[in-house]
This record gives C-alpha cells, structure tokens and sequence, in this order.
C-alpha cells in the first residue's frame, strides 16, 4: 500500500499504524550506535523529509558540539508487503516522487527508506540520493517523460547501524 496524503491533508488511522512502526525499526537500528541519534518527526510534518540522523565522532557517546561530525537528511516510507513481495528481496526498485527528488536536490541529498512490514517481519531498504545522483535521475526521468515519479533502485539495510555511517559519508 503507497502512502499518500489525501486532498484535505488527512490520512487514515490504518495508514499511520506501518509509518510509525517502521520509523520505531528504524529507530531501534540507530539506538544500537552510540555515535548516531536519531530526530524523526511524526506524521509526516515536514514537506519531503522525515528528520534527521545526526552523527557523532568519538564511539563515547557523547553528543557535544565538539564531538559532532554531521546531520544527514532522511524520509522513511513504512508500507504493509502481507504477500512478502518485498520482504524477502536484497534490493528492489521503487518509484519516488520527481518533486520530492527535486527538494532532495536543493540540499546534501537524503537517506531514503523504504521500511516493508508483515506482522512481526520487517525488511529495510535504503538509497543514498545525494545531490549528482538526484540529477542523474531527473535527467533520465525526463528522457523517458516520467512526469510523476522515477523508479529508483533500493539495496537491503543490514541490520548493523554501521552501514548507516558508511552510506552517509556519500551524501
């Protein structure tokens, strides 16, 4: 199921429920690292974002000024997969909105993901879509005449919050 604000703004009760269950995934992957927090807004708040992961230095936990090495940008999608289409996958391709890149763009780019749920099963997948991979896409969506979205590929996020560190440092 794609999550999609209606006309007033609203969203249904049943469409809430997967986003913040996959933000919590999300958020217990970041909870193991003690050099990443993590800022999430709820409901959708923000425009094309989702908050932030802010990253630190030094593996001692401390989140001072000195020790901060960044913030990189995130959106979280959190969808129901009960036909585990996407559940048992290493990497997938998605369609994400062309304004949403275009909003990614104006910054350092984002972490994109893309959280499936069924029950108790979950799968996390990520794309790093930094500022000259936004415009590759953009580029090749409008050579096709996508006006809406472009299919953008997605790896697995192993359950390590390391990975997250090294996807960051391409954004």
């Amino acid at each position: 199921m794609l999550i999609k604000w209606r006309n007033s703004r609203c969203r249904c009760l049943h469409q809430l429920k997967p986003n913040k269950r996959a933000v919590n995934a999300l958020e217990a992957i970041i909870d193991e690292h003690s050099t990443m927090v993590h800022q999430f807004n709820g409901n959708d708040k923000e425009m094309s974002w989702d908050g932030y992961i802010w990253l630190y230095k030094k593996n001692d936990g401390a989140q001072s000024k000195s020790n901060f090495d960044g913030r990189v940008s995130v959106q979280i999608k959190g969808h129901n997969d009960p036909q585990h289409k996407f559940l048992n996958s290493e990497k997938i391709s998605y369609p994400v909105e062309l304004d949403d890149l275009k909003a990614y763009a104006t910054e350092k780019g984002v972490l994109y993901f893309l959280i499936f749920l069924d029950g108790n099963q979950r799968e996390i997948f990520y794309a790093s879509l930094y500022p000259s991979k936004i415009a590759d896409y953009l580029e090749a969506a409008q050579k096709k005449g996508n006006s809406g979205t472009y299919n953008i590929p997605f790896l697995k996020l192993e359950k390590d919050a390391k990975k997250i560190i090294h996807n960051r440092k391409t954004i």
